[in-house]
This record gives C-alpha cells, structure tokens and sequence, in this order.
C-alpha cells in the first residue's frame, strides 16, 4: 500500500465513529515511517478505550500523540555480531545499502554493522562504503529493481564481499542478484530468516516482532500497566542473529567464532543505548 493508502485507513481508523462497532481495538503501525502521518495530523484522536502500537520508533511522541505506546526492538548487537563474523571469516571490504537516511531503527542496525566490523580490525568509510535507495522518510522500501542494478556496481566494480541491504522490501534486489550471479557477494536477511532467498545469504538479523506483539496483546487485555515507551535492547528475547545452515556448512567454526564474542557485543550494544 501507498503512504496515501494508509493515510485514509488511518483516518478511518481515528474516526470516534469507527469505534463503536468494537471495544478495545488496536491500531498496530509497524514501522517508524507511520510517525509522520501521525504528526501530520493532529486534529486525530484516539477514541476512549482504544490504543496504537507504533514499532521501530524510539521515544515517546510529541503531544497530541503521547500516549501513543512505541517499542523498539534493539538489532545492535545481533548487527554487531554479524560484522564481526564476516570480518574474521575473510571479509575484507563490506557496504551497506539503506532506504534513506532519514528513518530511525535502520540506524542502530548501521552503527552496530559499523562498529562490529571496526572492532574486528576492518575498516568501512561512512560515505563512501554508505548507500542510499532513496532521500525521503518514505523512499527506498520498494525499490528492488533499483537495487538489482545498484548490486551489479557493488560487486563488478566495487568488487565488495559482503552487502548488508537495510532497505525494506527492496533487499528483495540483492536476493535476487545473488541467485543470478552465484559468485558475488553474501549479502544478509533483515527482520525474518531469509536464507531460502538466496544460498549467499550468510544470515539473518531477525526480529521476533510476532512474539512482542503477542505478549503486548497478552497485558493490553489483561488491563495490566505497560510502558508506554520501551526498547529491548541487547539482551531481549526480540532479535537475534541466525546463520545459514549452507554458510555453516561452508565455515563450520562460525558458530564458534560468534560465541566467543557474544557477551562483547552485548556489553557494547547496552552502551550504544546510553550514549
């Protein structure tokens, strides 16, 4: 759907109206772009009873919208260990593909990548090795063929081993550039497992949001007190990083070489979180 599209769902949704045929509905927005329709409108109201979930969003809202419950799922230190990885099996030269600069939890999956691989000795230049899809808060998420024929730059002339596409549906790009050329980079699955895509995904950074949503649902009904702005950091049961059963077949010691730096990766993500 179009930004448009939901736009008009939502302002259906915020209808005091629309409420009285249900009791107790929740509005689920799954990513941090809905932010801007929300601010966009502030004559919306939440009617009596009713509540909006807003996910990868860090941080309480500005008024009219604080009582908006936000959640963010840390993937810092699951990104950081990916980094790690792929630096101590051989990766020499990696970059990273983004929708756009401007959208909020994609960040922390940049900086955790970034200070993985830094701690394991490489080095990644924030410009040059940075890649974006699009400019704008809601660019870049359905630009897969754009990132078909970005991907053919970033293996035959940047001739980089490793592409970690943070960009929404559009990774659906370099999943498919690495079926058709076999020879190139590995590249990574985002938020689920993403290695039946693609047999040169190393892995996934996976979020568990059907379980997170589960266990708000679980006290939202249950009239128990939540807070209203959370992130599961490091060290939640949210995310994780999943390596592929063909990469473990190539690399046996993988799993290996990411539990000798596991506790690292928590530890440094607990102090992104504080900076």
């Amino acid at each position: 759907n179009t930004m448009e599209e939901a736009e008009g769902a939502m302002g259906d949704w915020f209808e005091p109206t629309a409420s009285g045929k249900f009791r107790n509905r929740l509005l689920i927005l799954t990513n941090d772009s809905y932010t801007a329709l929300l601010l966009a409108h502030p004559e919306w109201t939440i009617p009596d009873g009713d509540a909006v979930l807003l996910l990868d969003h860090n941080g309480a809202l500005p008024a009219p919208w604080q009582d908006v419950y936000t959640r963010l799922v840390c993937c810092y230190g699951a990104s950081y260990e990916a980094a790690r990885l792929i630096k101590e099996l051989g990766g020499e030269r990696t970059a990273i593909v983004m929708a756009n600069p401007l959208i909020q939890a994609p960040q922390e999956i940049k900086q955790g990548f970034v200070d993985g691989f830094r701690a394991g000795g490489g080095t990644f230049d924030d410009e040059a090795d940075t890649y974006y899809l699009g400019q704008g808060i809601d660019e870049g998420f359905d630009q897969a063929d754009s990132l078909y024929r970005l991907c053919a730059t970033l293996a035959t002339e940047k001739r980089y081993a490793f592409v970690l596409p943070v960009c929404g549906g559009s990774i659906q790009g370099a999943l498919r550039y690495t079926r058709d050329y076999p020879g190139s980079f590995y590249t990574c699955g985002i938020d689920v497992d993403m290695q039946s895509y693609s047999a040169k995904v190393a892995f996934s950074i996976m979020k568990h949001m059907d379980s997170l949503i589960v266990d708000f649902l679980g006290h939202w009904l249950s009239g128990e007190a939540q807070e209203h702005d959370k992130i599961y950091e490091v060290d939640s049961p949210y995310a994780e990083l999943h390596i592929s059963e063909r990469f473990l077949a190539e690399h046996p010691n993988a799993l290996e070489i990411l539990q000798s730096y596991q506790d690292d990766a928590v530890t440094v993500g607990l102090g992104f979180y504080k900076r």
